[in-house]
């Protein structure tokens, strides 16, 4: 529906952006609504009394009362929203990031103007398919299975648990697209609770031959291959591809699914619910929107993006196995070094707690203050790096004692990230291992800058 009557709520600050936005509604009518409100009700009523149909707006009181989770989540981040759309009382509401970003973020107007156009201007809009799904199980999978085996294209999304590391269920979306254009989809998800699943699991991964589109897909394909779950046939990478058309735009699903598909709406949050059946839908919401983000790109991604990601896809597949190998660690001389630096920090602490009068924690935002308005530099707001660099040249000794801080941090930056041992993975609060069988693991990201180099961490 293209609405000619169109409301922009935002909230008191946006008021010194608004010219920002003019250009953007075309030949709709706009009004513009800065006040606060309490109520759903009272923004229906007000478009109803002037024929509004859509509305465009920055109000996190809107958004909070459209989940309708107030007591759930108070304040629900905006960026995540942006591009959503709702429907409610006969009208259509699309949330955009505050207008302030318009300035400090270099593509704001550009994503504002696109997610605007779903208003404005639907019919560009790829228009939505069906969404059905069932849980995958043994009473089906022979139905499932040879349904999908005439499949124009399947995509996969894994969850997994962080403790221990395992795959929670495993999605697929399978879509035919017949001889006249018509596209039609079915998804399922599979829990990984037994070995009869495991199997289900090996099987459609392998045996299905249609063409698999995942969304950074290595992390998947970590975790099934650990589980001798290869997946035959993956082409299509949808961080990649939208990497090889607008590499300095966000890259994660809830992004891509606003940005490709006109009635998207945020679901990431359900990934926080405890009702397992919700969990399992919010599984197949990641790869039904893999899928359709797949379609939506080879058909309208320009020619010298698709050359792009001819060259940067196959990338995936020597970083996956870098990863999965990792590098050959001497456990020994890791030791060795680890007692080394150890000592070393402990020194340094000794001499930073002597010159101080107290035991310093130089991790302590409240003790390096303390330490920075004793040498003089009043109240310092951040203690971080780039601060301490900055007033160490205030003074000779603003130098050696700060000096001496950010030797100790960098000391232990040094243990805690490349001389880990196992006394480390046993202490409260650690996010588990950095090496496996003696090997340092790391990811190589080939959608991870903006210059189509490879990324790492």
């Amino acid at each position: 529906m293209k609405h000619s009557n169109i409301l922009f709520l935002g909230t008191i600050a946006d008021v010194n952006y608004l010219s920002h936005i003019k250009t953007m509604f075309g030949t709709a009518s706009v009004l513009v609504w800065t006040k606060s409100i309490s109520t759903i009700t009272e923004v229906v009523m007000y478009c109803k009394a002037r024929n509004i149909t859509g509305v465009v707006s920055t109000n996190t009181t809107l958004l909070t009362k459209l989940l309708g989770k107030d007591g759930e989540r108070k304040s629900p981040s905006l960026d995540s929203y942006a591009g959503s759309l709702f429907k409610h009382s006969g009208l259509e509401v699309v949330f955009i990031s505050p207008l302030e970003q318009f300035v400090t973020v270099p593509y704001a107007k550009f994503l504002a103007r696109r997610f605007i156009s779903k208003l404005i201007n639907p019919s560009v809009w790829f228009q939505e398919v069906n969404f059905k799904w069932e849980i995958l199980d043994a009473s089906n999978s022979d139905r499932i299975f040879d349904s999908y085996s005439s499949a124009t294209l399947i995509a996969i999304d894994i969850e997994t648990f962080k403790d221990p590391l395992s795959i929670r269920c495993v999605g697929y979306t399978a879509v035919w697209i017949d001889g006249t254009g018509n596209i039609s989809t079915h998804s399922c998800v599979l829990p990984i609770d037994s070995l009869y699943n495991l199997a289900i699991l090996r099987k459609f991964n392998w045996e299905l031959k249609a063409p698999k589109t995942l969304q950074n897909g290595k992390y998947d394909h970590a975790y099934l291959l650990r589980y001798n779950a290869t997946v035959y046939n993956w082409q299509f990478d949808t961080a990649t591809m939208f990497h090889c058309w607008y590499s300095e735009l966000p890259k994660d699903l809830g992004f891509l699914g606003a940005f490709f598909v006109r009635e998207a709406m945020y679901w990431k949050d359900l990934a926080d619910t405890t009702d397992l059946h919700e969990y399992y839908l919010y599984n197949c919401r990641d790869h039904w929107t893999t899928a359709l983000v797949t379609l939506i790109w080879i058909l309208q991604a320009p020619q010298w993006a698709k050359d792009n990601y001819l060259k940067e896809f196959p990338l995936n597949f020597p970083c996956l196995l870098s990863e999965m190998t990792g590098i050959k660690r001497d456990m020994n001389k890791l030791a060795e070094a680890r007692t080394e630096i150890d000592a070393r920090i402990e020194e340094k602490v000794g001499s930073l707690s002597k010159m101080m009068g107290w035991n310093v924690n130089v991790n302590s935002p409240i003790q390096m203050k303390k330490i920075c308005k004793i040498l003089g530099l009043g109240d310092v707001t951040t203690t971080k790096e780039s601060a301490l660099n900055k007033f160490m040249f205030q003074h000779p000794l603003n130098a050696r004692i700060l000096g001496l801080v950010l030797d100790i941090r960098g000391d232990r930056k040094l243990t805690s990230t490349y001389l880990r041992t196992d006394d480390d993975i046993k202490k409260p609060g650690d996010t588990g291992y950095k090496e496996f069988n003696g090997r340092i693991l790391y990811s190589l990201i080939p959608h991870g800058t903006i210059t189509g180099r490879l990324a790492s961490r």
